[in-house]
């Protein structure tokens, strides 16, 4: 099993009721401080799963934490997320320290990925990430949310087969067309007058019409730029 982390001062009868989350990082001193500085909160138990070798997969499967954080080699992490994504697609599985380019997150989302942290994100980022993955939401980039669709509506893939993809409403072609320049979600809010939470709808229904497969959509609830974060 992997190496546990939480607080001293956390109580023994209320760890039973936090979640877990797994971190799986290849570079060990990276891996240690996240797993140290996660550990230190009171919302749940940080595991450290190792740096993605053989036995990793095993570990994560054997623990079945709610969430598992992922930074690894390209190849690899593409591999990882499609085996525990087969295995246990219970497992929300958040990406850290990624560059923002379409081609290789899309890769990541279609093997089942949960999330995506830009190389660009701060702690706090991260924590919003395993949050939302713990709410059963997506996280991405508003670009990588705007290349997601832009690809299924480009493919013309209906969410269920044999049936006629379902088209947007002009309210979500507008929020598609902000998120195709790069907009956040608290610009997007200001450009329309509306509330961050209303464009945040407006994704997850547009991202929903949008995919073939439900499991596979990120919810755009993050921007590229660190102000501009909710």
């Amino acid at each position: 099993m992997g190496r546990r982390i939480c607080a001293s001062s956390r109580p023994r009868s209320s760890e039973s009721r936090l979640a877990t989350v797994g971190v799986i990082i290849h570079a060990r001193h990276y891996r240690e401080s996240l797993a140290q500085s996660l550990g230190s909160l009171p919302e749940w138990i940080v595991v450290d799963l190792g740096d993605g070798a053989v036995d990793t997969l095993e570990r994560l499967l054997r623990l079945r934490p709610q969430v598992a954080l992922l930074d690894l080699q390209a190849l690899a992490l593409v591999a990882l997320v499609r085996e525990v994504h087969q295995a246990a697609p219970g497992i929300a599985l958040v990406a850290l320290n990624q560059e923002i380019d379409a081609a290789p997150a899309l890769s990541l989302f279609e093997a089942g990925l949960t999330g995506f942290v830009p190389t660009t994100a701060g702690m706090e980022d991260v924590q919003v990430a395993i949050r939302d993955a713990l709410r059963g939401e997506r996280h991405c980039p508003p670009s990588i949310a705007a290349a997601l669709v832009r690809r299924v509506r480009g493919q013309g893939v209906a969410r269920v087969p044999g049936e006629e993809p379902t088209s947007l409403t002009a309210r979500e072609e507008q929020v598609v067309a902000f998120l195709e320049q790069g907009y956040a979600n608290k610009e997007i809010a200001t450009l329309l007058g509306v509330s961050v939470s209303t464009v945040k709808t407006h994704v997850h229904h547009v991202l929903g019409k949008t995919s073939a497969s439900p499991r596979h959509v990120p919810r755009d609830d993050s921007a590229e730029r660190p102000h501009a974060l909710s």
